[in-house]
């Protein structure tokens, strides 16, 4: 069997490209896959784990996926697999395709003008792309009803999964101020917007370690101004960090379903996060961690310092983290993949 996946990205950075990345490596161990995406945006060291064939145009111009589809009637495979409106090409090519849904349409409309554009052009694309699918997979429960509530779209969910490293304690940790609070994601008003409220909460009780890459300069300079915060960037691994640390934060206020919350739990970190999207499906309030209503930054501090403030609590709510994350390895999620790849096949044959 040749499976032909499409990502508009294929960086660390992105949680939609290591969701395909995740599947891809997995699924090669036992068939034909190769990765299209954008030049520019692959990862050099995941390139080297899986066939990728890189399309000149930039991710942002809808007419990439007539390269695309040059790309799928090449290729010739038996099922194609879309994260993201790529998917458009396998329709206008007529090859059996199954679609993943990341979104968070129409939730990221008013994130700014940008988001607003880019939601207006590629969400008839995706509407088209998901409606002929033959099959469409939302990664949460959330996702579903709102796949179907907005565009009448059936959909199976297959939760994200985690790697398995994740439950190995790296070499070397790093050395952090304590109590360390993680944070994993885009700098950016949707996931840290409101990181800055917080921060200056716990000044003085928490230093604030954020991962990610920058994509919202103002934020991220309001953030460097903080004594309490310390902006790393993107890391190689950042299980030196969550192995390290104490807390894992989330002040994101639109999540399909977070890789960051489960891969934090899988070290063993209890987890804040706002009530959001799909958070809660990885999440178990009181249990792994505290979950509290979008945007409500004092009782979020509040339950952080409940956690900075009880050890105990703490250690049994990580203990309790690590094995809600063992519900999500990638292996077992992959499995499900591949059955549904083979019975989409087998109905085209």
């Amino acid at each position: 069997m040749k499976v032909l996946v499409l990502s508009r990205w294929f960086v660390r950075w992105n949680g939609m490209s290591r969701v395909a990345y995740e599947i891809s490596r997995r699924v090669s161990r036992r068939y034909d896959v190769v990765v299209v995406s954008h030049r520019g945006y692959v990862d050099k060291e995941w390139e080297k784990e899986v066939d990728v064939v890189k399309i000149g145009k930039s991710p942002l111009r809808p007419d990439s996926i007539f390269d695309v589809r040059e790309v799928i009637l090449r290729e010739k495979p038996d099922v194609i697999h879309s994260h993201g409106i790529l998917g458009f090409a396998a329709y206008l090519s007529k090859y059996p395709y199954v679609v993943t849904y990341h979104g968070n349409w129409p939730y990221d409309w008013f994130l700014g003008l940008k988001n607003f554009v880019s939601s207006m052009v590629f969400s008839p694309v995706m509407y088209v792309e998901m409606r002929a699918a033959d099959v469409v997979v939302s990664v949460s429960c959330f996702s579903q009803r709102m796949l179907r509530r907005l565009f009448s779209v059936d959909s199976i969910v297959i939760h994200n999964g985690i790697d398995d490293v994740f439950w190995e304690k790296p070499p070397i940790c790093k050395e952090l101020d304590r109590p360390a609070l993680i944070f994993i994601g885009g700098v950016d008003k949707r996931k840290a917007g409101y990181l800055p409220s917080i921060s200056n909460m716990l000044l003085g009780h928490a230093h604030i370690y954020v991962i990610g890459k920058v994509i919202d300069g103002r934020l991220a300079a309001k953030l460097s101004s903080l004594p309490n915060v310390t902006l790393l960037g993107t890391v190689g691994d950042v299980r030196q960090y969550l192995y390290s640390g104490d807390i894992f934060i989330l002040p994101s206020t639109i999540e399909a379903f977070p890789l960051t919350v489960l891969e934090a739990q899988a070290c063993g970190l209890p987890v804040v996060a706002f009530d959001v999207g799909g958070i809660r499906e990885a999440v178990v309030n009181g249990r792994t961690g505290y979950l509290v209503g979008r945007g409500d930054v004092r009782k979020f501090v509040r339950m952080v310092m409940r956690l900075i403030s009880d050890e105990k609590l703490r250690e049994w709510m990580g203990s309790k983290a690590r094995e809600q994350a063992e519900k999500f390895r990638w292996d077992n999620v992959v499995k499900k993949y591949i059955e549904l790849y083979k019975g989409v096949a087998e109905n085209m044959e």
